[in-house]
């Protein structure tokens, strides 16, 4: 039994149920409980001829007319024959009668129609199978369509994300890069997997309008695209007005005063006009890229021989070039006191007045201020301790044709140490303004004052030395200080280098301190005392006393052509250059008792010295170790570089 079966059995006993339940009220207990089954297969037989009576009607339309009218007298018959509500109060065997009568009937008809049905053919039978026939299609198309287009969508899906991700061109802009992304390529630039370039772009020049086959690979599979180097961007154009002659002859370029664009271009005149008289002409300027971009302008071609109009900001000065098309050839047209008038002239408008070849002209002039004024500012520094600090001390320059104010725009927070931003405002008459910004340093004082002239001092033996003498102490802050000095350290006395100390302090108490190099210059007897002290190691013989010296004095570029001096010098610092040791030589050969000279050479080169010993001269030379007595020839044969000394300047070492 099928479910449709099954389920229609189940609803028909429900009904039933329903039915008997709503008679029974009607009986009494005991009456009800007889007559229960007999309502119960009376409205089961009830139920299944109104199902009966429905089939015979579905199936009365296939049979032909006459079958239909005895079907529907058959039915008429049956319907007659149903139980009234009355029967309800029937006793059992009176209720059962009819219903078995309509039982029969029921089964009568069930296989007449069956036979009927079975050999005979309405003409509408045919109509009713072709539709279940073409409902069947159609729902088999629909559901195939569906399934279709299901598989479609996922195959799309599936395509897009990983067989589509990759464009199949690109665009870029001409001159908008240098190179190439890989992932621009990806039609989703954050999409997974790895993307790169096989075709080398090395050679793409990216300022041309051009189309390149690009090789990619992503992720493991090739692509190809197409690269387009594509121009949509105009040219940048800043046009200009001409003021030309009569003859002027048009010139598209002439009306350019820059163009810019990555692509080559070309400039044209829209519809040039025919020059023939003095007026100004309009005239529209096409500037083309190679893109095919445009970039157009209107500009006035003036033929005139002076301008009709001319705005002048305050403060330029008025030229013949600003307003005549042929300066040199009109300057006397144009009086030099028209134009001296108009720049002596405030904000206004004026008027000039000329006549050329007998014809009046009148140029207006506009005199105009949208300048503001120019203003020029300075950082400045201060100390926390400062009371007060004027605008003017931060305003380097400002100046403007016409008249100005000034304002300090920034409160400033004085005595708080740090770096502030002073904005100061300059407003003409006219309402122009500019606005500058200076950084104010607002500092503690923690530097001393700065000593200057204390250079290296040299002092006479027991002199009277003025310390204060060329030396000043300055601070930033408070000027000019006081300074005092220690010389404990110095004894003018005794020959030497000495140090004296020189100290001062501003009113922040910041000290500073400083050292001065003194040195108390020697007299012949403090040099005396030295070379006899070096003598009385040395032996007294002159060779020895050479030797002695070139052991102990060590050469360098130090020296002091001040023969005391230089002697000093060697016996003291141990050091010194050729003049230094002839220095000391002479004086120990002179403290020895020697007849001694210092001799030169022609170009002060080198210098060493002559010694008469026993009435002979003999040069000797404390700089080189390795020298002995020499004369005349020996030493010549030992300078170097061709060098001489003055021979009747010297004794004769023969």
């Amino acid at each position: 039994m099928s479910k449709k079966k099954k389920r229609k059995k189940s609803q028909s006993k429900k009904k039933i149920n329903r039915q008997v339940k709503k008679e029974s009220k009607l009986l009494t207990f005991e009456e009800q409980n007889v007559s229960e089954e007999n309502n119960i297969k009376k409205l089961e037989i009830k139920n299944e001829n109104q199902q009966e009576i429905g089939k015979n009607k579905k199936e009365s339309k296939l049979l032909n007319f006459e079958e239909q009218e005895e079907l529907e007298k058959k039915t008429e018959e049956l319907e007659e024959k149903k139980p009234k509500k009355e029967s309800k109060l029937l006793n059992f065997e009176e209720q059962n009668q009819p219903e078995k009568n309509i039982v029969k009937e029921k089964f009568k008809i069930e296989d007449n129609s069956k036979k009927k049905h079975k050999y005979l053919k309405h003409p509408k039978e045919k109509k009713v199978k072709e539709k279940t026939k073409k409902s069947r299609k159609i729902i088999c198309l629909i559901l195939a369509t569906i399934a279709i287009s299901t598989i479609a969508i996922v195959a799309i899906g599936y395509t897009e994300k990983y067989i589509f991700c990759v464009k199949k061109d690109l665009n870029i802009e001409v001159g908008s890069k240098t190179e190439i992304d890989a992932r621009d390529f990806l039609k989703d630039y954050n999409a997974e997997g790895e993307i790169k370039i096989l075709t080398d772009t090395s050679a793409i020049d990216f300022n041309k309008i051009s189309e390149y086959d690009i090789e990619l690979e992503y992720n493991n599979k090739k692509y190809y695209s197409k690269l387009h180097l594509i121009d949509t961007t105009p040219p940048e154009v800043k046009f200009k007005n001409v003021n030309a002659y009569i003859d002027y002859i048009l010139n598209a370029e002439d009306f350019i005063e820059s163009k810019n664009d990555v692509t080559q271009m070309t400039v044209e005149i829209e519809n040039p006009p025919e020059i023939n008289e003095f007026k100004e002409y309009n005239i529209t300027i096409i500037v083309r890229d190679e893109g095919g971009n445009e970039t157009r302008g209107e500009v006035i071609l003036n033929t005139s021989w002076i301008k009709s109009e001319f705005v002048l900001e305050l403060g330029n000065i008025l030229t013949h070039e600003d307003l005549l098309a042929n300066p040199e050839g009109d300057r006397d047209v144009l009086p030099q006191s028209e134009l001296d008038r108009i720049n002596a002239s405030p904000v206004g408008e004026y008027e000039i007045k000329t006549v050329n070849q007998g014809v009046e002209f009148t140029t207006k002039i506009i005199i105009q201020d949208t300048q503001p004024p120019n203003l020029v500012l300075t950082d400045v520094t201060i100390y926390n301790d400062q009371e007060t600090i004027a605008k003017e001390a931060f305003i380097k320059e400002v100046s403007d044709p016409s008249e100005y104010t000034t304002e300090l725009k920034t409160e400033i927070p004085l005595k708080q140490v740090g770096t502030y931003d002073i904005e100061i405002e300059a407003k003409d008459i006219y309402g122009n303004a500019t606005t500058q910004v200076a950084k104010l340093n607002i500092v503690k004082d923690t530097t001393g004052p700065i000593f200057s002239g204390l250079t290296a001092m040299s002092v006479s033996k027991n002199s009277n030395v003025d310390w204060n003498k060329g030396v000043s102490a300055n601070d930033a802050k408070d000027g000019k200080c006081e300074f005092t000095v220690d010389t404990s350290g110095c004894n003018l006395s005794v020959a030497g280098s000495y140090t004296v100390t020189y100290t001062t302090k501003d009113k922040s108490g910041n000290t500073t301190k400083k050292t001065r190099n003194v040195t108390v210059n020697p007299d012949a007897q403090d040099v005396y005392a030295k070379a006899d002290a070096w003598l009385a190691n040395s032996g007294r013989d002159a060779l020895s006393i050479k030797n002695y010296v070139s052991q102990h004095i060590k050469y360098s570029s130090s020296t002091n052509r001040s023969e005391i001096w230089g002697a000093w010098m060697g016996f003291t610092q141990l050091r010194g250059d050729c003049y230094v040791h002839a220095a000391a030589l002479n004086m120990m050969l002179q403290r020895a008792g020697y007849s001694c000279r210092i001799v030169a050479a022609t170009n002060y080169g080198h210098y060493w010295n002559l010694v008469n010993i026993g009435g002979t001269w003999r040069h000797l030379d404390a700089t080189y170790k390795g020298l002995g007595l020499m004369n005349d020839e020996e030493r010549k044969a030992t300078l170097k570089n061709g060098m001489d000394w003055n021979r009747d300047a010297y004794p004769k070492a023969e």
